[in-house]
């Protein structure tokens, strides 16, 4: 065994003991879910990422959404060994490339991106083949024999992967500007027709990947998150076209006007990487650059100008704006800049080298050979860190919080979730895990706008137990909603498309909906019980939940702790029902009022009384509001 397999086997050990025992937030439960039944995902549509997971789930590990997972463990660590690899070639030091490799494996962003369902690693893995690529050849001093060939094999193969990379996440496509430039240095004879014609059909031949999309991407399909049923619609899933403003184009064309406003970016690039590698590493960073500048200018260029395309020109279009939300740090910020945060790592590891050589000239003898070592490993003790705030496999609130949502509805009910966590995770639960399948799911990606998407409600299935949902006619669902079969994730928004038709009451952790009066002809259909029924609904629902998952699951997963707050609103409102003296008043009054993180909805401020029946209801919430918040998480800002 060399010393690229105990870099590659140790921290895929390293990734697998700490990754998510089951689906996680974000696009996990949908990569998942398109996965397993070789469907689409959302746009860019990830065939290949989809591809690969499907190969993955025939392995005997695990459950399916653990299994999908695997593939960032496995693709971060051959990130890392390609990494060390490459700096080594560039220092022929091994402790300067194992501290390349250990620095890079236990920043927070990176590590977290590798024991999660996400398409990042196998990204940044593509990236990395092309930048190894065309850094090594731009260290190659002199023509070698038969460099025509050679020259042309590698050409061949980066138009392959360029090809490649538009079959995952359309970040990918960045490297090729600085590779277009390494090429451009280090060309030493013309280019023939043969070898154009050559390279443009492999270029076709990779994105051919894509054509998965049209294949298994039709709506007569079983999933499909995205449907493509002919080639405009691909190119509006692979360009993200349907994300409008948000889309790749639009947002590329955003470089090109402001160019006095990188201040923001460069400041919360700063920011990303001062929280990924300490203030510390910049003296190694700089010293790097220093000895990279001199050793070979042509690969300082290349190395810096992929660092400023994934550095602060990403944050131009993706991260400008001086006043971050959650949403920024937990998206934009802790995913999109891996691949700037690995170029950072080479450079640091060339630092490193620095380093090592002075200790070697200080001739120290038995410490020169022993510092850099303990230095390069040093950066493990931050796996204790690690432990603390990615710990994604003590992490069931996900996968808790979408089994309660479903287990407190009644039987052949409808429910609709909002947002990518309740969705995705609500098909990864019902779809794979086929659990409640008398529950019907419609999803829609907000509430501005009325769009019901059917993955989790196929027309095949459930047409025949709730007809009347697919009749697209309001008033011939209404006699179905008021016998209590039609809830929600999230409350109705006084602003949203579906005010008009609806209004909600919180019940445990979801939202009954009931029809609103213009909908309803005979007034006397209106439920009298309304009051008993919830009172019932509420106390079924206390005895289906469990909230401890959000008491253990030690990670600072923003969109967990937002999923938690659900059960601080389940909490306070079995509160509310045993507030009556007859269970043993205490003579305390408090007031209570929580916040739906998620939707933003704020439940009515109350004023109930404290008795020996519900103050534990009252202490549990109050913990859990406190173990879940906000301001204690990693990536944030400290004001």
């Amino acid at each position: 065994m060399n010393r690229y397999h105990l870099i590659f086997l140790l921290s895929f050990a390293i990734f697998i003991f700490f990754l998510t025992p089951d689906v996680n937030t974000g696009d996990g439960g949908e990569l998942t879910t398109a996965a397993w039944f070789l469907g689409t995902a959302h746009p860019s549509g990830y065939p290949l990422y989809l591809m690969i997971g499907k190969a993955i789930t025939f392995l005997p590990l695990g459950n399916i959404a653990f299994r999908i997972a695997i593939i960032s463990a496995l693709f971060s660590s051959l990130s890392l060994t390609l990494i060390y690899w490459l700096v080594f070639r560039f220092t022929a030091s091994n402790s300067a490339a194992l501290f390349s490799a250990t620095t890079l494996l236990v920043s927070y962003s990176y590590f977290t991106q590798s024991v999660v369902a996400k398409f990042y690693s196998l990204n940044l893995f593509l990236i990395l083949l092309l930048f190894s690529l065309w850094a090594l050849q731009l260290c190659r001093e002199r023509p070698a024999p038969g460099a025509v060939h050679n020259e042309t094999q590698i050409l061949y193969l980066t138009m392959f992967l360029a090809g490649l990379l538009t079959s995952n996440h359309h970040t990918g496509i960045i490297i090729l500007g600085p590779v277009a430039i390494a090429w451009w240095l280090t060309k030493s004879y013309p280019l023939k027709l043969r070898t154009i014609l050559t390279g443009i059909a492999l270029v076709v031949a990779g994105s051919l990947v894509n054509s998965y999309l049209i294949i298994r991407g039709s709506h007569g399909h079983f999933f499909t998150a995205v449907n493509v049923d002919n080639l405009t619609d691909l190119w509006e899933v692979i360009s993200r076209g349907a994300y409008g403003s948000s889309g790749t184009i639009a947002v590329a064309k955003n470089l090109f006007h402001g160019f006095g406003l990188y201040w923001y970016p460069l400041k919360n690039l700063f920011s990303i990487l001062t929280t990924n590698f300490s203030y510390f590493s910049y003296l190694f960073f700089l010293a790097g650059s220093v000895w990279l500048f001199r050793k070979n200018l042509k690969l300082f260029i290349f190395i810096i100008l992929c660092l400023i395309l994934y550095g602060p020109l990403l944050a131009k279009i993706t991260l400008g704006s001086e006043k971050k939300t959650e949403t920024d740090f937990y998206i934009v910020a802790h995913q999109y800049f891996i691949p700037a945060l690995s170029f950072f790592a080479v450079v640091l590891g060339a630092g490193f080298y620095q380093l090592e050589r002075g200790l070697k000239a200080a001739q120290l003898r038995l410490l020169s050979k022993l510092l850099p070592v303990i230095f390069a490993l040093f950066p493990l003790v931050f796996l204790v860190s690690r432990a603390a705030d990615s710990n994604y496999r003590t992490n069931f609130v996900p996968y808790q919080v979408t089994k309660d949502t479903f287990s407190i509805l009644p039987s052949d009910s409808v429910i609709m979730t909002f947002g990518d966590n309740a969705s995705y995770q609500g098909w990864y639960l019902k779809l794979i895990g086929r659990y409640r399948e008398d529950v019907c799911q419609m999803s829609s990606a907000d509430q501005e706008k009325i769009a019901w998407m059917l993955q989790g409600c196929s027309r095949k299935i459930y047409a025949s137990v709730f007809p009347t949902f697919f009749s697209e006619k309001f008033t011939e669902i209404v006699p179905m909603i008021q016998k209590h079969r039609f809830y929600g994730t999230d409350p109705v928004k006084e602003t949203g498309a579906y005010k008009k038709y609806l209004y909600s009451s919180g019940l445990s952790i979801d939202y009954l909906y009931s029809p609103q009066d213009v909908f309803i002809k005979d007034k006397k259909e209106r439920r009298r019980d309304s009051g008993s029924y919830f009172r019932q609904r509420q106390l079924e629902a206390d005895k289906l939940i469990d909230y401890s998952a959000c008491f253990s699951h030690f990670t600072d997963d923003f969109f967990s702790r937002q999923l938690c707050a659900h059960y601080a609103m389940h909490l306070t409102n079995m509160a509310r029902l045993y507030s009556d003296a007859s269970y043993h008043s205490t003579g305390e009054k408090v007031k209570v009022q929580v916040n739906d993180a998620k939707s933003g909805y704020s439940q009515p401020l109350y004023t109930i009384n404290v008795t020996k029946k519900n103050r534990p209801y009252l202490e549990c919430s109050d913990h859990l509001l406190r173990f879940n918040q906000w301001p204690i998480l990693y990536l944030r800002e400290k004001e």
